[in-house]
């Protein structure tokens, strides 16, 4: 089956255009649904073929320190990392103390996880293995700032 008689908007065309530039320099992006099985078979054929120096994965930059204990052979899906973030509360009554919350959020790999197959297979091909999103704390600091109407309903916590 081709898809050659469709047109693609200028913009998905731009895109196409990118992706393959950006391949041609040896940088490949594998856009994942969490927890997907279907994902994390492609990343793993992904990752076996192109055998890359850097894989970054999308997790707080703040769990890179735990990398060593998720990689150890005793580390066995289905495992979690807590997020932990004290905050003050948005608003407060006139007078009174703003109260401190704290927020929490697992973040959970399984063996068919696409970021735990990253991490071992990019492991076994000697890849360096960094996360790469804001901080929790970073996170739920944006979260706090944003007005309930300008969140993304695209958030997978809704």
């Amino acid at each position: 089956m081709s898809l050659s008689n469709i047109v693609l908007p200028a913009r998905m065309e731009k895109a196409l255009a990118t992706w393959d530039f950006l391949q041609s320099q040896q940088i490949y992006f594998a856009p994942v649904r969490h927890h997907s099985p279907a994902c994390a078979y492609g990343l793993l054929s992904l990752i076996d073929d192109i055998q890359p120096d850097h894989i970054l994965i999308e997790a707080p930059v703040s769990f890179n320190h735990l990398l060593p204990d998720l990689l150890h052979p005793d580390a066995k899906p289905p495992i979690a990392v807590m997020g932990q973030a004290d905050f003050q509360a948005r608003e407060s009554q006139e007078g009174e103390t703003p109260q401190a919350t704290t927020r929490s959020a697992f973040f959970p790999f399984c063996d068919y996880s696409p970021e735990w197959v990253a991490l071992h297979a990019g492991h076994r091909h000697n890849a360096t293995l960094r996360f790469i999103d804001l901080p929790w704390v970073e996170q739920i600091a944006i979260e706090e700032r944003q007005n309930d109407a300008s969140q993304s309903l695209q958030a997978e916590r809704y």
